[in-house]
């Protein structure tokens, strides 16, 4: 009986490397856009530019996660929203080869893609969303460790976005 409690034990004491999704009880909230995130992250302060925000993990050692967002005004092209949405998928697997797409409709699609940078495998989900004459990409960037941890709760933060002026 005690061999069985202690294999127990060990297997139930493992420390699972992808974290109980957060309930995402934090907002940010523009006029013109919002979106929740959970605990693990916070909201950088700092101005970057061309990024409208920047939600920074909190616990990650060494490569530190982000999700950002970018608005582009895409009226200036001369490109259908479709034919937008299209050459924007042509142009990430020209960049980056292999691209796991999901989610597509006519607003958008998700896209997972992996890149090395300065020796490090870093992989991305992006969520594309065209909007009147806006493209509105939200990116999630992680290190193996640091994705696989935060992916769910990531996604979650994700779909909560919403424009909210028309």
């Amino acid at each position: 009986m005690f061999k069985f409690i202690f294999i127990f034990a060990i297997f139930f004491g493992i420390e699972n490397k992808k974290t109980s999704i957060q309930s995402l009880n934090n907002r940010l909230k523009t006029h013109e856009y919002e979106i929740s995130f959970s605990d693990n992250f916070y909201i950088n302060r700092e101005a970057i530019e061309g990024i409208e925000f920047s939600l920074i993990s909190k616990k990650d050692e060494g490569f530190v996660s982000n999700l950002n967002l970018v608005k582009q005004d895409i009226s200036v092209l001369d490109l259908e929203k479709e034919n937008l949405l299209h050459y924007t998928k042509e142009e990430l697997i020209s960049s980056f080869g292999k691209v796991q797409f999901f989610n597509i409709n006519r607003k958008g699609f998700f896209a997972k893609f992996h890149n090395e940078v300065n020796g490090t495998e870093i992989i991305y989900l992006q969520r594309y969303l065209v909007e009147d004459s806006f493209i509105y990409t939200i990116t999630y960037t992680g290190d193996n460790t640091s994705f696989l941890k935060y992916e769910d709760e990531v996604k979650k933060m994700m779909n909560s976005f919403l424009i909210t002026s028309k």
